[in-house]
């Protein structure tokens, strides 16, 4: 199955694993960067991370996103522990399995043994171990692995017994799997209401992964779709100060600088943002939109110039250059990439009817 996933999605993408040209942001996955060796290290402490996780969810996060989850020491002792651990129960329970089909028996411990190599077997896919995926670590890519954790836990309740209807079953453990579907389902019940939207989600991840860039980025984004200004701007500064290379919440840092009328710091976070990421338009128009602001009409030309030479299939920083070229005072018109940028969200006026009639709006 996981070879015809891979033959598809090279058929769709034009590469087994992503599309040519494209990559994955370190910000979503710091494993990615790393060489073969460090990185199988890390995936290997992934995934007693992911076991703990089963065995005791008190602490669940949306987000473990940069820098929630701290990298191991390169070459570190702790590592190389994991990845030995990983290896050898592997190995035993092959073995165990072997085993228990020649000699089958009343403490036959086949089914931890199957639990296990299914948990690891499910989890091979997302675990960073073959090859670098989206995303560093998520509770929702092992909900199909946990059922194996589910086999080993099966496998200890019954001990010697063929099934919870033999008489057999110690009733020390069948007390610790009523009590265990009782926490878990009281556990099940005070996390649902995290679901219930975007703030209930957002503050939850900040509180729970309070060093998580994206985690910050988040909040920030809402709190500016709400507007409260200043709130967004300490989460958008948060952000990248937990991951200076976040050029898109340095821009969203620059809007609210800009919106919050600190047309120079405005003009520095976006000119970062510019530098981080030359290829996006945002930093070239928010540069040039702080520049129009302090009255460097000339410097804002220059900016929006550099965007639509930087940037030729877009609309906005050419639009800003016929803005600045005019001497507008006011917000120029909105196009339909100036309407959906959350870094220029709120500066522009409706403009002339689209080719359906409609109006782009910003938010």
């Amino acid at each position: 199955m996981l070879a015809a996933t891979f033959v598809l999605r090279a058929h769709v993408l034009g590469g087994p694993l992503k599309a040519p040209g494209t990559g994955i942001f370190a910000l979503e996955n710091p494993l990615a960067p790393l060489a073969w060796p460090e990185r199988v290290r890390n995936a290997c402490a992934l995934f007693f991370r992911y076991l703990g996780r089963m065995a005791f969810p008190l602490r669940l996060s949306a987000d473990e996103s940069a820098w929630s989850i701290r990298l191991l020491a390169p070459h570190g002792v702790l590592g190389w522990a994991c990845a030995g651990l990983l290896g050898g129960l592997a190995l035993l329970s092959l073995w165990r399995l072997a085993r228990g089909a020649e000699t089958p028996g009343p403490h036959d411990r086949r089914l931890a043994a199957l639990g296990f190599l299914w948990l690891g077997l499910a989890s091979l896919p997302t675990s960073n171990l073959a090859f670098p995926t989206g995303t560093i670590f998520a509770e929702r890519l092992a909900y199909w692995p946990s059922a194996g954790f589910c086999l080993i836990a099966a496998a200890w309740i019954l001990g010697a017994a063929r099934s919870l209807e033999g008489a057999d079953v110690p009733r020390s453990r069948l007390a610790v799997l009523a009590a265990c579907a009782l926490l878990c389902g009281v556990r099940t019940v005070i996390r649902n209401p995290v679901w219930n939207g975007d703030e209930a989600l957002f503050s939850n991840m900040v509180r729970v992964s309070p060093e998580s860039a994206k985690a910050h980025y988040d909040f920030a984004y809402m709190s500016a779709e709400k507007g409260d200004l200043r709130t967004a701007l300490a989460h958008y500064t948060r952000a990248t100060e937990i991951y200076p290379g976040y050029w898109d919440a340095w821009a969203g840092r620059g809007r609210m600088e800009r919106e919050l009328g600190d047309l120079a710091a405005s003009e520095a976070a976006y000119a970062e943002s510019l530098r981080l990421a030359p290829f996006a338009e945002n930093g070239y128009f928010g540069v040039g939109m702080a520049k129009e602001g302090l009255g460097d009409l000339a410097g804002a030309e220059r900016a929006y110039r550099a965007g639509s030479a930087a940037t030729p299939s877009r609309s906005r920083s050419r639009s800003g250059s016929r803005w600045s070229s005019r001497r507008r005072d006011g917000p120029g018109p909105c196009t339909l990439s100036t309407a959906r940028s959350p870094s220029s969200r709120g500066r522009c006026r409706p403009g002339p009817p689209t080719r359906t009639g409609s109006r782009a709006r910003g938010g």
